[in-house]
């Protein structure tokens, strides 16, 4: 469950909207944005922490233009941004620290993290049932579509999508044109996670 938020679509926007907040630090995500975040860090003389993810320390993966303009400057951003006493660390999956370093970013800022979870809110001991679940971003990189031609081939078994992002509609439909074999459940927030019964497939 995020608070409040705004979608900014300028530099001039993010600084003005800063100022009025007034942070004491500055958190952002995805290395595309770090020097974006690192030069509104530095304008309002804070420090910053980052967060790296996986599409953004893989290259080749992902062909959005954005995402290859980053990997054609990455080298330059981490070895300067990473050289700032602003930036206290940056927080990355343990296999990303080996690019990160090898393009400057100083060892001792890479921080080894796998995604931060509330276990206790997610543990559930009870009955599993031998349905097989799904669930991440509806982007092509996931493959979802596979997910769903498996379902087709062993129509027996329950087969169950949790799906995030703005292209659900789209894996939505490519279900409903195989004949519905998985099911899409609603968006479960995260606050709701264990008040729910689990469903039992």
């Amino acid at each position: 469950d995020h608070r409040p938020f705004q979608v900014l679509d300028s530099l001039e926007d993010i600084l003005r909207f800063a100022r009025e907040f007034r942070p004491r630090v500055l958190h952002g995500h995805w290395l595309v944005h770090l020097e974006t975040v690192a030069l509104v860090a530095e304008r309002l003389d804070v420090p910053f922490t980052f967060r790296a993810h996986s599409f953004d320390t893989l290259p080749g993966v992902d062909r959005r233009e954005g995402v290859r303009r980053w990997f054609s400057r990455c080298q330059e951003i981490l070895r300067r941004v990473g050289g700032q006493d602003r930036l206290l660390g940056l927080l990355a999956f343990p296999f990303s620290r080996r690019l990160l370093e090898s393009c400057g970013m100083p060892p001792h800022k890479v921080i080894d993290c796998f995604p931060c979870l509330d276990y206790s809110r997610f543990l559930d001991t009870g009955p599993n049932g031998d349905g097989i679940m799904n669930t991440g971003a509806c982007i092509p990189k996931k493959r979802m579509g596979d997910f769903l031609r498996l379902a087709c081939e062993s129509p027996g078994r329950a087969y169950t999508i949790y799906p995030v992002s703005y292209q659900v509609e789209r894996i939505a439909r490519m279900n409903q044109e195989l004949g519905s074999p998985v099911r899409i459940s609603d968006p479960v927030e995260p606050v709701e996670i264990g008040r729910r019964p689990a469903p039992q497939d």
